[in-house]
């Protein structure tokens, strides 16, 4: 929960800046605050997956994880 709410902390001050290094800085924080959550998401998806796929669907849980966060954020970096 703690890194739940760390990381909603985060991400509206990401949000809310326009300086592009604090931006950068903000970003890295919340990919670490975010391994608290991910780590748990991916035990749970891991035990309806078949064996045989179990390693890929894990890196692509965490690829697209990591992916929907950042062009979420760049998105609205350069739509405001």
């Amino acid at each position: 929960m703690t890194s739940r709410m760390v990381e909603c902390c985060l991400y509206i001050a990401t949000i809310l800046t326009s300086e592009y290094w604090a931006m950068v800085a903000l970003m890295s924080v919340f990919g670490f605050a975010g391994a608290g959550r991910i780590n748990v998401q991916a035990v749970y998806l891991q035990e309806w997956v078949p064996r045989k796929s179990q390693t890929f669907m894990a890196v692509a849980y965490n690829i697209e994880s990591s992916i929907s966060d950042l062009l979420i954020v760049l998105l609205l970096w350069f739509v405001t």
